[in-house]
Order: C-alpha cells, then sequence, then structure tokens
C-alpha cells in the first residue's frame, strides 16, 4: 500500500458538485430539533448501543445554536463553527472535492508476490487485458470505493451524498469531538443512512482522540471488513484538525504492513499437511498457559546484528534464565558455547529440516528442546530431545486442530523472536530480556549477526534496510517492512501483558513497552533450583494431544467434503453479479472468505490467494479508462476467478486424500 496520496487522477474524478440530500423525514428546523433527537436516540438504543450509551447523559460543552437563514450551526465561546451555516458548509466542501477528499491506493500487484495458483491467473488476466487492447491509467479513474473513511461526523449534512457517491460498502465515522455528533441527532436524520449502510454492508463510528489509535484502527478496518476493497478507499475531511492530519501522517507509516500476512493457499495446505503429520502419533506435546511464575528470568535471544557484542553477557548468564534461541540464533551462540533450552521456529518449509540438521550436525543438541507451531516440517523436531508445539492464529490448522484458545499462541508472528516471546508469556515468564531482538540495524545492508547461518551459506536476507526508526540507546537504525511488522508485534503483545517486565539490551530500535537496558546494568540472581528441572517441571504440565482428539477434529471439520460446496458458493458469487458496479461480489466474497474471523478453516484454507487474485484485479477496474470497457475486463476476471477455484479444489482434494491414506509426507508445490 503507499501513502495517501493526491494524485491527479485520483481527483479528475471528484471534480463534479455533489447534492446534500435532505429528505430527514422531520424538516430540518430547530422546531423538529427536540423530536428528532429523540427518534435518532431510539435509532442508536436499536442498533448502534454503544453510541447510544456515550450519548445518553451526556452534556455538550457546546451548543446547537439556529443562524438566521435558518441553518444549524454549532457555538463555543462566542465562536461559530459553521459562519454561514452546517448546510452552506457541506455544499461548500461536496463541490471541492480537490480539497477535501483524497484516495488510497496501492502498488500494482506483481505475481511474483503471490503464490502459485493466485499468480498463473493473474499473469494471464494482465495478458488478456493487454491482448484485447485496453488501457489503464496510473491513477485512480474509479469514482466509487469500497470503503469511505469521514474525519468528523459535523452535524452529518455531508454523509448522504458522499455515500451516494462512493456507492460504499463500509462507512466508517470517525469524529474526535463527542459534541458534533451529539448536536447531528438534533439536525440530522440516521435511521435512513443506518440501515442503507447494514444493508449495503457496514457502518462503524470511532469516537477517539488519540492519534495511534485512531490509526490503528482506520488500518485495522480494511483487514476486519475486506482487504479486497482497500485500493482507492476514500478519506473524506470534513474537518480538518492537528489530529486529523497526525492520523493522515501515521497512516502512511503503518499502511506499509497493513496488507502483510493475508497467507497463502499453498502456504495453508503444507500448514495443514504439517501440522496433520505432527499430531497424528498422539505424541505431540501442547503448550498451555501456566498460571505460576516458573521462578526464573527468561532471555530472548534473536539474530540482530547486536547480538555479536552481548555474546558475552549471554554467557555469564546462561545457567540464571531459561534461553530462547529463536531463528538462526542457535548456531551463534552454541558456537561460543552457550547451549539454549529451547529452539523457537515457525517457518514450514522444508529448508528448515536442512537448516535444523546442519545444526545438529555442527552441534550437539541433545539437550535442547524444540519449541515452535505445528505447522512445522514434521521431520525438523526429530533432531532435538523433545518438542513443544503451539497453534499459530490466523491459520486454519488452528480452529481445526486446538482443542481450546489455551493452546493457541498470541501474536507469535512474523518473526522467529515475536514466537519466543509468545512462548515465554504463555509458560508464565514475569522477566524478559531481548538480546539480538533488534528488529533494525545500525548498517543498512546488514540485519543479522556475524556467524549466523544466513552469513555461512552467503544468503543474507535483510539487506537495504530504509526505513528509519528511533535506536534502542538513542540515534537512527534502519528497518524493513517486515521488521516493522514484527516491531509492531511484539510491541501489542507487550503492551496487552501486564504483571510482565521486559528489557531490551541490544542496539537495534527502539520497541516501546520495552525497557533499554545497558547488560552491565543487569544483575540476575543464581537459580534455587536446577534449571534443568525446573524446565522439566513446565514440560509436564503441558498436555500431550491424543490420537482421540486428533481423529475427532478432523472428521469433525470434514474438510474434503465440504470443500466443493464451499467453492461453488464463492465462483456463484461473482458470477451472479452481472453488472459489478457495486461491491456486491465483493462483499459477499468477503462474507464468505471471513476476513476477521479465525474459527472458519475452510475460509482460512483459500482466502489468502483469492484475496490477493481479487486486489490485482481491483487495482486494475479502478483504473480502467474507458468504461464501455468494463464489461470486457470483467468478464477475463471472472474466467480466470473460475480457474483459480477449480485449481484449488483439485489441489487440495488430491494433498488432503493422500494425507488419510497415510502416503508418506513430502511438501506441498503446486
Amino acid at each position: 500500500m503507499s501513502a495517501i496520496t493526491n494524485t491527479a487522477d485520483g481527483n479528475s474524478m471528484m471534480d463534479e458538485e455533489l447534492a446534500v440530500v435532505e429528505d430527514t423525514g422531520l424538516e430540518m428546523s430547530e422546531a423538529n430539533a427536540p423530536a428528532l433527537f429523540e427518534k435518532n436516540m431510539a435509532l442508536l438504543e436499536e442498533q448502534v448501543p454503544q453510541l447510544f450509551q456515550k450519548l445518553r447523559g451526556y452534556q455538550p460543552v457546546s451548543k446547537l445554536v439556529w443562524l438566521e437563514n435558518g441553518e444549524p450551526s454549532i457555538e463555543f465561546q462566542g465562536f461559530k463553527v459553521y459562519e454561514d451555516g452546517a448546510l452552506t458548509e457541506a455544499e461548500k466542501q461536496l463541490a471541492d472535492m480537490k480539497r477535501y477528499a483524497l484516495r488510497l491506493f496501492m502498488n500494482k500487484m506483481q505475481p511474483d508476490g503471490m503464490d502459485i495458483h493466485a499468480r498463473a491467473p493473474y499473469t494471464r488476466m494482465i495478458k488478456r487485458f493487454e491482448e484485447s487492447g485496453i488501457r489503464f491509467s496510473e491513477g485512480t479513474k474509479r469514482k466509487e470505493s469500497y470503503f469511505l473513511i469521514v474525519f468528523g461526523c459535523g452535524l452529518g449534512l455531508h454523509l448522504d451524498a458522499l455515500v451516494e457517491r462512493t456507492k460504499c460498502r463500509a462507512l466508517i465515522i470517525v469524529e474526535s469531538n463527542v459534541d458534533f455528533i451529539y448536536h447531528s441527532m438534533s439536525v440530522y436524520d440516521w435511521r435512513p443512512l443506518v440501515e442503507r449502510m447494514r444493508a449495503r454492508g457496514v457502518i462503524e463510528f470511532l469516537m477517539e482522540t488519540n492519534t495511534e489509535i485512531t490509526s490503528n484502527y482506520v488500518k485495522s478496518v480494511f483487514r476486519a471488513f475486506n482487504p479486497m476493497g482497500m485500493d482507492s478507499a476514500t478519506v473524506f475531511r470534513h474537518q480538518q484538525t492537528s489530529v486529523t492530519r497526525e492520523v493522515e501522517r501515521l497512516l502512511q507509516e503503518k499502511y506499509r504492513t497493513a496488507l502483510m500476512g493475508l497467507g497463502f493457499f499453498q502456504d495453508e495446505v503444507n500448514m495443514m499437511g504439517n501440522t496433520y503429520k505432527n499430531l497424528e502419533g498422539g505424541k505431540a506435546r501442547m503448550v498451555r498457559t501456566l498460571p505460576k511464575s516458573p521462578q526464573m528470568p527468561v532471555i530472548v535471544v534473536g539474530t540482530g546484528p547486536s547480538l555479536t557484542g552481548l555474546i558475552p553477557f549471554l554467557k555469564a548468564n546462561q545457567d540464571k534464565a531459561v534461553i530462547l534461541a529463536c531463528g538462526s540464533a542457535i548456531d551463534v551462540i552454541m558456537e561460543h558455547g552457550i547451549q539454549p533450552d529451547f529452539w523457537v521456529m515457525m517457518e514450514r518449509s522444508s529448508k528448515i529440516y536442512d537448516q535444523a540438521r546442519e545444526t545438529a550436525e555442527m552441534f550437539d543438541v541433545s539437550e535442547v528442546r524444540f519449541a515452535g507451531s505445528t505447522t512445522i516440517y514434521p521431520s525438523v523436531p526429530t533432531f532435538f530431545k523433545e518438542a513443544l508445539y503451539f497453534f499459530r492464529p490466523g491459520l486454519c490448522p488452528a480452529p481445526l486442530f486446538a482443542r481450546s484458545k489455551d493452546e493457541v499462541a498470541r501474536v507469535p508472528d512474523p518473526l522467529a523472536a515475536n514466537a519466543g516471546l509468545s512462548l515465554g508469556l504463555h509458560l508464565g515468564f514475569r522477566e524478559f530480556y531481548f538480546i539480538g531482538v533488534d528488529v533494525g540495524s545500525k548498517d543498512k545492508s546488514r540485519g543479522h549477526a556475524a556467524g549466523s547461518w544466513y552469513e555461512r551459506h552467503d544468503a543474507e536476507n535483510i539487506k537495504d534496510l530504509g526505513i528509519p526508526l528511533p535506536g534502542n540507546f538513542g540515534g537512527t537504525v534502519w528497518t524493513t517492512s517486515m521488521l516493522q511488522w514484527s516491531k509492531e508485534s511484539l510491541e501489542n503483545l507487550t503492551k496487552s501483558s501486564p504483571g510482565r517486565i521486559f528489557y531490551n539490551l541490544g542496539d537495534g530500535a527502539l520497541i516501546e513497552g520495552v525497557a533499554p537496558k545497558h547488560p552491565k546494568a543487569v544483575k540476575l540472581k543464581p537459580l534455587t533450583r536446577s534449571k534443568v528441572d525446573l524446565v522439566e517441571d513446565m514440560m509436564q504440565q503441558c498436555p500431550l494431544y491424543s490420537t482421540t482428539d486428533f481423529n475427532r477434529s478432523w472428521e469433525h471439520h470434514a474438510i474434503i467434503d465440504r470443500l466443493p460446496e464451499f467453492i461453488e458458493k464463492l465462483h456463484r458469487a461473482v458470477l451472479d453479479d452481472e453488472k459489478m458496479d457495486e461491491f456486491a461480489y465483493s462483499r459477499t466474497v468477503a462474507n464468505l472468505l471471513e476476513p476477521n474471523n479465525s474459527s472458519n478453516p475452510m475460509a482460512m484454507l483459500l482466502r489468502g490467494s483469492i484475496f490477493l487474485f481479487f486486489m490485482g484485479f481491483e487495482y486494475f477496474s479502478n483504473r480502467l479508462i474507458d468504461e464501455s470497457e468494463r464489461e470486457v475486463i470483467n468478464a477475463i476476471f471472472k474466467d480466470e476467478f473460475e480457474s483459480l477455484m477449480n485449481t484449488m479444489k483439485r489441489s487440495a482434494d488430491e494433498v488432503f486424500l493422500s494425507l488419510e491414506d497415510g502416503t508418506e509426507w513430502a511438501e506441498f508445490i503446486e
């Protein structure tokens, strides 16, 4: 996702004047204001109870006034917000959309950013567009947008015209001043708009002054309601304040990570297969939340560049804390004679087997336990003393196999260090030390510590770090979108984990909620019991996953039996929308795939690749120059969507049937 923009093309469709819809059912007047207020409050109590509770008994600091021209305004300390009246102000703004509205746009979806299932039909679709001679602009041409975000409720008189213009399916109203929405109850009849949006999609209200909360919320609505409609969303700034300007600035930063982690069908199938093989034997030990503290600190070790300088600290304290070696950090610390208690890994690829085998050949890992996702390649844990698994949220194996929410890790993505923190919290640790969890680097061309697997194989994959961030001990460090996502996840998890203490000893990026601390200032106490015994106690509190539980879960969800019907529903959602001019197909597909729901394994299996394919199409749909060609691009899209559906169904059938037949598992490639 690019930053917010006011491109010429993006605004060329905003020039026409929009009429304010004035049909309120009750004529807007000072005399009718009390009756309209009561009517609106009854609506809120019925359909928007949280807003009703906010407004019931509320005492505004401003007052609603009526001007000589019969229009309403709001007065505060002698100042009138709408000098010529709220209706006149709304009409003025709607007539000057270049000034008051902007569009959000995505970069063009590249085929290599998709999995092989979405990539093939997407590539064919683009080729067919080119062969048909269809032309597309650089910026948005389409007036309509799935999302309409309005900064400033005002008195509501601009909303109907904006909804009519955009044909939006999701209306998000952000208001930092409760007075405005309170006074709107006496001026604007909310029922037609609320009922219209509930029928079409969703209407949401956010009353917030905190810019961080607001920007995070706005970012989240795309993911929650329909990521396919993110491109060309309309933002209308009825009120431009320091708050809205700061929100816009923050959004430019946060859009880099807004759509990360949607998932791929290929990944989901592999993770389903890996989980199947890891659990079917009845010997897998599952993590659980341990209520009592293990009576020792935990050190989460990442492979950031600062790890090298912290090796002496880690070596001196290795008997005073549990050590979670995350990802390739295990090689670095074992090279220096430091034995971790757990190796933490989440990646599902079979390449991790080669990495684990190489580590086991170089070092004695017989006393090291594996800790990670059930989606790990099945042979990987065999190199280690014992395995401790958790389910990753947002992936289809979790709702399919998890016996309780307690077995699902909180915010373990996207990197191994995130999983390490999540695991430590699950196991009840109270005192955390981050070493090498840098989520950034002072060196723009290097993201890993010296001596890591990446250096050994000349395969450094974190380079070209171009995003500046404050350093943990001051100054500036550099990061990437992936590392920034990791940083945000660490912050979300630490902030939502009261009663814990977090220290960051590295010189990477500053992580909010994790206190910077120089290693010389850390004095760990000797343990009162053997660390070996303490770790063994923790492991024994984590239950086994029985074959009975496994069979019950697999048979209950019956993925193979239910898949054809589910795919047919998705297919019909697209085919049955003939004009595709008001996002009905997109809304129906989003409802079926439930982007904000992590309890439907069928939807989770398919939705990542479908979302990416749809987003690729929406990019072109929003930039079509000649509207007479829309029917052509829609037909091509439908044809290739059908191909995508058929391919995924065939692949899923083959893989899952082979699992049930006991065929030796191999990584699913296509």
